[in-house]
């Protein structure tokens, strides 16, 4: 079942604006502004994870860019200004590049994990991997013990993306496993499944256009959305470690958009 408040979540994030007509503000973006700044200020050493939360918000724009490029050319297959085989074959890729880009992401919140923490009581083989860290949170033996010796507040963050285990398995069948992606022939929606063998790798009701295939829009609205929800609560977590003087600072960074990505609409289509 679709957890819809964690996409209220992410809507809660923007606002609209006069001159702008829309705000998306994140406490992930004010972050690396205030490390920055905070450097002059703190005499407490501050974790290096600038240049990881840098690679987080490059891998958010790439997203937004190529779900956005996904809308452009759909609409272009609608005015017939694109071939449909054409179409066919750069939605496959670009649906690709989204499982790709939203799993990247993860093992760069890992190692800023890591970093703000006590690393030491995390063994080296799960410092760069979250799913390596998530599987030690798990670990039906050990997970509870290791959680409370790690971090109960990190821990129970990472445990929080109950939905990461379904994208990372469709991002290893595509790019480890031989798994491909079929983009199918529609122009209204972006129908498509993953494949590993005969084996249908989504099966999520609620984003389904039928038994078999996938709506992409809802189903990347779903998984979008629990990501910036899941980014925001790792932001706040990751502030809570900074010194107090670096915490303190004042900086509410925003993105303006005109008219708000396809893919901030996709999340309101599940509401």
């Amino acid at each position: 079942m679709i957890n819809k408040e964690l996409l209220k979540s992410t809507l809660s994030l923007i606002t609209r604006d006069e001159e702008f007509g829309y705000r998306f503000s994140s406490k992930l973006f004010a972050i690396p502004l205030k490390i920055k700044f905070g450097h002059a200020k703190s005499i407490e050493k501050i974790p290096s994870i600038s240049s990881f939360l840098q690679f987080i918000q490059k891998d958010y724009f790439d997203i937004i860019t190529t779900t956005n490029r996904l809308s452009w050319q759909k609409q272009m297959a609608i005015n017939k200004e694109l071939p449909m085989g054409a179409w066919m074959s750069f939605a496959q890729l670009d649906v690709e590049l989204f499982f790709m880009k939203l799993r990247s992401i993860f093992d760069y919140v890992a190692i800023i994990l890591c970093r703000i923490s006590d690393c030491e009581k995390v063994p080296k083989t799960r410092r760069k991997s979250f799913n390596k860290l998530r599987n030690w949170l798990t670990d039906p033996n050990e997970g509870k013990k290791n959680a409370k010796n790690w971090d109960t507040d990190l821990a129970k963050l990472v445990l929080s993306a109950d939905w990461f285990d379904l994208m990372k398995s469709v991002r290893d069948s595509i790019f480890h496993e031989g798994g491909y992606t079929l983009v199918f022939h529609d122009t209204d929606r972006i129908l498509f499944q993953v494949y590993t063998g005969y084996k249908n790798k989504i099966s999520i009701p609620e984003v389904m256009y039928n038994e078999n295939v996938v709506d992409f829009e809802l189903f990347a609205g779903v998984y979008f959305g629990y990501l910036i929800a899941f980014l925001e609560d790792f932001a706040i977590n990751v502030e809570k470690k900074l010194p107090d003087e670096v915490r303190k600072i004042k900086h509410s960074p925003f993105t303006p958009y005109k008219k708000l990505p396809p893919i901030f609409e996709w999340v309101t289509k599940l509401l």
